[in-house]
C-alpha cells in the first residue's frame, strides 16, 4: 500500500501510523525518515504513550559517531528512524559498491517506509529526494505524512506524490508536470517561473485523490481556535526616515558605512532587519533601535503564564535571551521543561524546530512573533506546536509589526498562502 496522509496539524498522524504498524499480522520492518527533532523525541514519546514496551525503536543522527550509527542500524529493531541528512550515509554504508543492483541490501532490510513531514522532499532538486526516489518505488508500503504539502505552490506536490507512484499521476518529471498544468512566466534572467490557475490546481488534486487521505474539518473543534492579533508599532523618527530613504534609494549610510540593497528581495530582507532593531553589514551587526524590544517587554509585563517567542535572526535570539527567565528551546530537555512549566519564556526558531514537536502541555496561552516571516509552512507548523490536539486553552498569537516596514506585507502574504493551502486540503477530503 502506498498512501499520502495530508492531514491538518493535530489530527494524530503519528498515532495513525503506529496503529497501522501494529495491525500487521507480522511486525513489519519500518524505516522512518524525518527531521532530527522528530526522530529524537516525538515518535519515541508517542510509542511510550500508546504502545509502551511493544515496539523496538532506534534512531541515528549526525550527532552519533559513524561507529555508533553502524551499531544501531544492525540492532534488532521494529522502527529505525533517521533524519534526512543521514540518508546518503546510510545508503553508502549498507550497500555493496560492487553490486550492480546498488540498493538491494538496503531495500531488503525494510517492508515499510514512513516519511514524516514529506514537504522535506518537496524539492525535486534536493539530494534527499534523488537518494530515495528509486528506493521508494521498490518498497511495498510507503506512507508520506504532512500538514503542509504545498507551502509555496501546488508544484511542491509533484515530488512527494512521485515517491508513491513513480510519476504515474502527475508526470514522470517536473518538466512534464509544468508543461501539462503550468503557465510559463519569463523572468529577467532568461528562465521561466510557473504559475498555476485554480482550475489546474483543482484538476491536479483530483488526480491524486485516490492515494491521499485527508480529513475534513470536524463538527467539533479538536482544540480552541487561536486568536491572531497584529501589534502595530510606530517607528521612532530616525528609523522612519531611514526606512523612507532606503525604500527610495536602495542605499543608506549607517556609522559612515554604506549599505546597499541590489534587488527588491534584498531590500525587503534588510528592512525587515531594521524593523527588528539591527542590520547585517557583511559580517558586522549594526544596531539601529530597540523599538520592538521595548514593545515586547511591555507585552510580557501583562502576561503571567509561559510565553513562546519566535525569532528570525541571530541578533534577535541574543537580545531575547537577555529577558529574565528566557530559555532557548532547542533540545529534548528544554522541550520537557517547557511542557512541565519550568520555563517562563521559551525562545524558538521556526527554521530549526517547526515540525513535529508537542509543546501544548504547558500553561502557555501566548505566542509572540518577534518578526513575521515569509514562509507559510514555518508559520503554520510553528504555531501548531502549541495550537494542536491536547490544547485546552485559547492561545493568542501576536505578531509584532513595525509600521512603514515590510512586516505587514509579509504577514499578509503568509495568511493568503495559508488559506489557499488549507482550502486545497479540504478539497482532498
Amino acid at each position: 500500500m502506498k498512501c499520502a496522509y495530508l492531514l491538518y496539524t493535530g489530527y494524530g498522524k503519528t498515532k495513525l501510523m503506529l496503529d497501522k504498524i501494529m495491525s500487521y499480522p507480522v511486525m513489519p520492518r519500518v524505516l522512518l525518515l524525518s527531521t532530527k527533532k522528530i526522530v529524537e523525541s516525538s515518535w519515541q514519546k508517542e510509542i511510550d504513550k500508546w504502545y509502551p514496551n511493544m515496539l523496538r525503536y532506534n534512531y541515528i543522527t549526525g550527532d552519533f559517531s559513524a561507529k555508533k550509527r553502524l551499531e544501531i542500524i544492525n540492532k534488532p529493531t521494529d522502527i529505525l528512524a533517521m533524519n534526512t541528512e543521514m540518508i546518503q550515509w546510510y545508503i553508502n554504508n549498507t550497500t555493496d559498491p560492487k553490486n550492480k543492483q546498488k540498493n538491494n541490501e538496503l531495500i531488503n532490510r525494510f517492508d515499510m517506509v514512513i516519511i514524516d513531514e514529506s514537504s522535506l522532499f518537496k524539492s525535486y532538486r534536493s539530494n534527499r529526494f534523488k537518494a530515495i526516489k528509486n528506493w521508494c518505488s521498490k518498497i511495498k508500503d510507503v506512507f508520506i505524512l504532512s500538514a503542509t504539502p504545498t507551502p509555496k505552490s501546488i508544484e511542491d506536490l509533484w515530488s512527494q506524490i512521485y515517491l508513491l507512484d513513480g510519476g504515474q499521476r502527475l508526470g514522470r518529471n517536473i518538466t512534464a508536470f509544468r508543461n501539462n498544468y503550468g503557465i510559463a512566466v519569463p523572468m529577467n534572467n532568461g528562465q521561466n517561473r510557473y504559475v498555476y490557475s485554480q482550475k489546474a490546481i483543482d484538476y491536479i488534486l483530483t488526480l491524486v485523490k485516490d492515494i491521499v487521505v485527508s480529513i475534513p474539518e470536524p463538527p467539533k473543534a479538536l482544540y480552541p481556535d487561536p486568536i491572531i492579533k497584529k501589534i502595530l508599532i510606530p517607528p521612532d523618527n530616525n528609523t522612519a526616515e531611514l526606512l523612507r530613504k532606503f525604500k527610495s534609494d536602495n542605499i543608506i549610510k549607517i556609522n559612515n558605512k554604506e549599505i546597499i540593497a541590489f534587488s527588491k528581495a534584498q531590500l525587503m530582507i534588510k528592512i525587515n532587519q531594521i524593523a527588528n532593531g539591527c542590520i547585517y553589514d557583511q559580517h558586522i551587526t549594526q544596531y539601529i533601535n530597540d523599538t520592538k524590544f521595548k514593545a515586547l517587554q511591555y507585552l510580557l509585563s501583562q502576561i503571567n503564564t509561559p510565553v513562546l517567542i519566535t525569532y528570525v535572526y541571530v541578533f534577535d535570539k541574543e537580545r531575547l535571551l537577555t529577558l529574565p527567565g528566557a530559555v532557548l528551546l532547542d533540545n529534548p530537555k528544554a522541550f520537557d521543561d517547557w511542557n512541565n512549566n519550568k520555563i517562563k519564556i521559551g525562545i524558538l526558531s521556526p527554521f530549526s524546530v517547526a515540525h513535529g514537536l508537542n509543546l501544548q502541555y504547558s500553561d502557555c496561552q501566548d505566542i509572540i512573533w518577534y518578526s513575521p516571516i515569509w514562509d507559510t509552512e514555518k508559520w503554520q507548523q510553528t504555531n501548531a506546536r502549541v495550537c494542536r490536539r491536547g490544547q485546552t486553552r485559547t492561545v493568542t498569537i501576536r505578531i509584532l509589526i513595525l509600521k512603514e516596514s515590510f512586516d505587514d506585507y509579509a504577514f499578509k502574504l503568509v495568511q493568503e498562502k495559508f488559506n489557499m493551502q488549507y482550502n486545497n486540503l479540504k478539497k482532498l477530503s
